[in-house]
Formats: C-alpha cells, structure tokens, sequence
C-alpha cells in the first residue's frame, strides 16, 4: 500500500529534483543507486518522491548526492506564517505553547517513522 507521506509537496519536490540532477551529473540510473545502498530502484523512486518513509535510506540518500534533507522550502514559510498570524495574540506566553506543540510534534512524527 503506498503511503503518499510527502509525494507531491514542495519538499519532496525539491529533493527529488536535486537527487535526480546529481544523479545526471554523475550519469548514474536509480538502479545504479539502487545497488549502492542496498535497495530495490522502485524503493529509491518512492522514498526520493515522498511515497514511503523511510528515513535511513532518504538520509543514506541524500547524504550521497549531496542534498541537504533539513533545507527549508520557502512556500512552507508562508503557511507556517498565516497559521502563525491566525492563532498567536503574539504574546511570549503563547509562543512557546506553540514552540513546545512544534516539538512534540516533531518528536511524534519522528517516533512513527522508524
């Protein structure tokens, strides 16, 4: 079952576009790749798109074509921005409610993946 945890989204996107350009500059197929890390070519395809997670290989990846994984997509700025304005009165209070939901977050989100 295919999971769609990032397929499509701007991150992804990005990702997928930097592996495949270092994958054409190094004049590598995602079977080439594939057999370097131990994975299926279908397994690289999906975890490069966002299909699957699975962050040891996204890692292994990305550490191997030089992509920074954490980099920042500016369009996701701009939601984090409007839900910011939507829900914070802008105190120091409330703001680090809302930090320590992020990092809860962040830390669910990381415990599910593995």
């Amino acid at each position: 079952m295919m999971h769609s945890l990032g397929s499509g989204k701007p991150q992804f996107q990005r990702i997928e576009s930097e592996f495949n350009a270092w994958r054409a500059d190094q004049h590598l197929s995602q079977n080439d790749v594939a057999k370097r890390v131990g994975a299926t070519q279908a397994t690289v395809s999906r975890v490069i798109r966002g299909e699957i997670s699975n962050p040891q290989l996204l890692h292994k990846l990305c550490t191997m074509a030089g992509v920074d994984v954490h980099k920042k997509d500016p369009s996701y700025s701009s939601a984090l921005t409007t839900a910011l304005n939507e829900v914070w009165d802008g105190s120091e209070e409330q703001g680090q409610l809302i930090a320590v939901l992020l990092y809860s977050a962040n830390r669910l989100t990381s415990s599910n993946a593995r």
